[in-house]
């Protein structure tokens, strides 16, 4: 295909996107910004040199440390990024602040994916919903610990770590809406059942099978944290690992409630 007319097909779909579209590179400290991207910020792109310096003066100076903070710092080959940022402020010369909300995620071993959207009107309606979101967003991403969020019923999985979804080898929003018992070994599932239902504060269950996969199975012990509306389940891994065998006698399960 003609370049030229590749890059015109190219600007075309990024210009019907309505979020802003932003490549960093680590290595060179560059920025590649889409039409929108630059409108977001009070630029033309062709007023953009790619520098980060550049996108820092467009920030309100509170915000700069933090973005900044994170840029110079996430290149890490070994830890995957699919995280909100903070919501940050906007400065342009006569115009009210501008509140925008950029996520990141892993692009390449040299890039990450940027994506900006304005929510300028969520902040000044006064909702806090959306950065109640980013912090939980922001907790699962970052914390070693294999922790899934479920319903008031304690079956269906409305969100988890980035922990539990490696554990599980699949993508967390392919776990979302997922029932948690279908990682569950079958003869487990009263008991955990019984620990889910409980509307103690904290309860744990000790030595609970879960199905990694069709050939992989490992011990955990279960700690659920009730709320009204839900709650949180934290798996902690015991050392051993059960390669699945169906001529094996599992292991039975114990309560242990604090």
């Amino acid at each position: 295909m003609n370049p030229e007319l590749n890059n015109d097909l190219l600007n075309f779909a990024l210009s019907s996107i309505p979020f802003g579209l932003a490549l960093w590179n680590p290595n060179t400290q560059t920025l590649t910004w889409s039409d929108t991207q630059a409108e977001l910020h009070g630029l033309l792109l062709t007023e953009f040199d790619g520098s980060l310096n550049a996108f820092l003066q467009t920030l309100h100076p509170e915000d700069v440390p933090y973005i900044q903070d994170f840029l110079m710092h996430s290149h890490r080959e070994d830890q995957p990024i699919d995280i909100p940022l903070r919501p940050y402020r906007v400065l342009q010369p006569h115009q009210p602040v501008r509140w925008i909300q950029m996520n990141a995620f892993s692009f390449s071993l040299d890039c990450l994916l940027l994506t900006t959207q304005d929510v300028t009107e969520s902040r000044n309606l006064g909702s806090v919903v959306i950065q109640e979101n980013f912090q939980k967003r922001f907790w699962l991403a970052h914390t070693q610990d294999i922790i899934f969020m479920l319903s008031a019923d304690g079956r269906t999985i409305r969100d988890c770590s980035h922990a539990a979804a490696l554990l599980l080898g699949q993508d967390s929003m392919h776990l979302i809406d997922r029932s948690f018992f279908d990682f569950v070994y079958s003869d487990h599932r009263p008991i955990v059942a019984h620990l889910l239902q409980d509307t103690v504060q904290a309860q744990v269950l000790a030595d609970v099978r879960i199905e990694i996969s069709a050939r992989r199975s490992q011990y955990f012990d279960l700690r659920w944290l009730s709320a009204r509306q839900g709650g949180c389940l934290i798996l902690q891994p015991q050392r051993d690992l059960v390669i699945c065998d169906r001529s094996r006698r599992h292991r039975g399960v114990r309560s242990d409630r604090s």
